[in-house]
């Protein structure tokens, strides 16, 4: 694995957790938009409807269930990215990785705090992956 795979797991890891919250709402949506009866001529038919929720529900737990997990993965993992990062001596370049792989911030948004070019911020992070990779060489 490579000092950027090991970083990037973070990004992979929140994008899936974001995905999962993301049906977890479309499957309540999808829950509260069936009728709890359906009347056929003169009868009230609730069988198939109650069903239908029940099994819905029964997905978002399971996926809920799924997502609390992968948030404590998600959470051990930025503990060990931040003190992987911690390693690197180099303020600056310790700074950039942070602000990109714990932060989980675009570059052009590093850049413009910063006060750098896109370009340089790239150079730069560059020269942090380098250093990262030599103070961390037990994870790769």
């Amino acid at each position: 694995m490579t000092a950027k795979e090991f970083l990037f797991q973070g990004f992979s890891l929140d994008r899936l957790i974001q995905n999962d919250m993301f049906e977890i709402e479309r499957l309540r949506a999808l829950a509260e938009s069936i009728p709890s009866t359906l009347i056929i001529g003169n009868k009230i038919q609730t069988n198939v409807q109650n069903d239908r929720v029940c099994n819905i529900v029964a997905k978002i737990i399971d996926l809920s269930n799924q997502v609390n997990k992968d948030i404590n993965e998600y959470i051990e993992l930025k503990q060990v990215i931040r003190k992987s990062i911690k390693r690197v001596q180099n303020l600056e370049l310790r700074l950039i990785l942070s602000r990109r792989y714990v932060n989980l911030e675009k570059w052009e948004e590093i850049a413009l705090d910063l006060g750098y070019s896109y370009q340089w911020v790239l150079k730069l992070h560059g020269k942090a992956l380098s250093e990262f990779k030599k103070n961390n060489c037990d994870f790769l």
